[in-house]
């Protein structure tokens, strides 16, 4: 994930020749990850009835807990995001049954005693047993949300002890196609909730259980997503309206402050999400994947304004509405307590960590903060276990904690802290 980490997902290339920059379109994170528009909604799969009973927290075999979630694909996810590491879908088959990984893999056999689910055997007949573990953890429900005719589901996550309405964060998808099942995401969903926040993931327009298109929607469409998001979790019985924040990731860092002024967020934070127009940052990136490939400077100057041209020919109209959009003008616009959170090795993959950095320091906003962290990436995880690093998220759940608090009091803005 360090290396190519998008919220849309991503592979490496080799743009060596025009053939090559041909084959990329499909996986830019930057210009919306493929060329394929999203299947309408009719097409894909429906959440399967049954699956509220089986959500919630289970104790694994290993011994590790895990919470077992609504997945985009229509059935259930199992997420382990603490002691062991990983994440797997039980998705519906024909016969009705949840299989684990999909329709041809072993069953996973619910359990119920007395009108309730106790646990699930997978694979059947392994005698590895998963326990339920009840009242254990955050709750989850499902949510719905439409936007103009268009239907935009997901989860929403709500501390299970909450005597007062909690606050409340959004999180804003990067590009391309992307989910709630993302593992990315959910790590700092479950680092939020954890803090006592209620959480709503949703599938981005056009991915998982939402319909509609995400190859087609600009950033502005994606901005109004954000804000119907944003108004349904506020009248939500257990959330504080007036303490509903925003989290942008990659580039839902883009999409953050533009929508920020017009819901008049509690915090906004940026995950990843670069300070240049988006016509820069796909400059940047394509320079530094030619040289990752240590392309002669000579067939650089050469391919890569090939290479733009080629990524941007697919969607000229698109990139004409989206490419100049400025973040720094929207940024300026933000009043509510913010901060931005970079790795610096990113400045070698998708982002301009320092040109970033610069342009956010010269707004000079007391409500702004910029983290600098040393030695991750694109998605600030490490590599053992593939994971955010833990300090990262501790310190991102104390900056909401104090964005949040009563007493909050806008300081003095901490630009550029290198960590």
């Amino acid at each position: 994930m360090n290396r190519r980490r998008r919220a849309g997902g991503g592979k490496s290339w080799h743009p060596l020749a025009l053939t090559a920059a041909l084959l990329m379109l499909p996986i830019l994170g930057v210009c919306g990850g493929g060329p394929r528009a999203s299947a309408p909604a009719a097409e894909r799969p429906q959440v399967v009835k049954g699956l509220d009973d089986r959500v919630g927290w289970y104790r694994m075999p290993a011994g590790d807990t895990a919470l077992v979630t609504y997945s985009a694909k229509g059935g259930l996810r199992l997420f382990s995001l603490w002691d062991t590491i990983y994440a797997t879908t039980f998705v519906p088959g024909a016969d009705g049954l949840l299989h684990a990984g999909g329709p041809d893999a072993p069953v996973v056999e619910f359990r119920e005693w007395d009108g309730r689910v106790t646990g699930f055997e997978w694979p059947v007949g392994s005698g590895s047993y998963a326990e339920r573990l009840p009242g254990y953890g955050y709750q989850v429900e499902p949510f719905a949300v439409e936007v103009e005719g268009v239907t935009l589901a997901g989860s929403l996550f709500l501390p299970r002890d909450r005597p007062n309405p909690v606050p409340g964060a959004v999180i804003i998808h990067g590009s391309g196609a992307s989910d709630r099942d993302n593992y990315w995401y959910m790590t700092f969903a479950d680092t939020l909730v954890r803090s006592g926040l209620a959480v709503m993931l949703p599938d981005k327009r056009g991915s998982g259980q939402s319909g509609g298109d995400w190859f087609t929607t600009g950033l502005a469409g994606f901005a109004d997503d954000v804000a119907a998001q944003v108004q349904a979790l506020r009248e939500h019985s257990a959330v504080d309206p007036g303490r509903v924040g925003l989290v942008g990731m990659s580039q839902g860092g883009h999409i953050a402050p533009m929508v920020a002024p017009r819901v008049d967020p509690a915090f906004v934070v940026n995950i990843s999400g670069s300070a240049v127009p988006l016509n820069e940052q796909i400059v940047h990136e394509l320079s530094q994947d030619m040289k990752r490939d240590q392309l002669p400077g000579i067939l650089d100057a050469v391919v890569r304004p090939i290479s733009v041209w080629v990524v941007k020919r697919r969607r000229p109209e698109w990139w004409a509405t989206n490419g100049p959009i400025d973040p720094i003008e929207h940024w300026a616009e933000v009043t509510a307590p913010a901060v931005t959170l970079y790795g610096r090795l990113d400045e070698s993959d998708n982002v301009p960590v320092a040109r970033s950095v610069e342009r956010l320091d010269s707004l000079g906003l007391p409500n702004l903060d910029v983290w600098v962290f040393e030695g991750v990436g694109h998605g600030l995880m490490i590599p053992d276990p593939n994971r955010v690093r833990p300090d990262i998220l501790e310190r991102l759940a104390e900056w909401v904690a104090d964005a949040i608090s009563a007493d909050a009091v806008s300081g003095a803005a901490d630009p550029g802290t290198e960590l």
